[in-house]
């Protein structure tokens, strides 16, 4: 019987809601540390992608910016929702990034529960208006931030 080899997975950029390759299409293999084996090719991202992300997070940010508590609390429950959704499969591949075990990994604590601890996080005092809470002011969000996963071990 033949041995199957494990599936590689194509990891891939996610800029202005596109899913793309590294500008310079370069890519690196991501290993789990647990096994020694690589489990997927990532893109290898440079200054150029970072700036295309960081350009569109601006004008997502404008957007953002001008909404009200209540819009923003709905997206991260509705986000929060969605990692629930997917928690399975959140924690095999942190296992595989990390090389973690399963019933450490499934310990901590879900992404989920922290965006509804964001979600909940009372308005600043006089802001709301009636008990529909409907906004009278609107807040600044305090920015944005880009993050590459798994690009610590290269």
């Amino acid at each position: 019987m033949l041995a199957t080899l494990p599936r590689m997975t194509t990891l891939r950029n996610l800029i202005d809601g596109v899913s793309c390759d590294a500008a310079s299409g370069a890519t690196y293999d991501v290993v789990n540390p647990a096994t020694g084996q690589a489990y997927a090719t990532a893109p290898a991202s440079g200054a150029e992608d970072v700036d295309r992300a960081m350009k569109a997070a601006e004008r997502a940010f404008e957007t953002w910016g001008e909404s009200t508590p209540k819009a923003r609390q709905e997206a991260l429950l509705k986000i929060a929702q969605a990692l629930e959704d997917r928690a399975e499969e959140f924690v095999r591949v942190e296992c595989e990034n990390t090389g973690k075990p399963i019933g450490l990994t499934a310990e901590e604590e879900p992404a989920a529960e922290r965006g509804r601890a964001c979600a909940s996080t009372p308005a600043p005092r006089g802001s709301w208006r009636d008990a529909a809470r409907v906004s009278t002011s609107r807040t600044t969000p305090p920015g944005c931030a880009a993050s590459r996963s798994a690009s610590w071990r290269r």
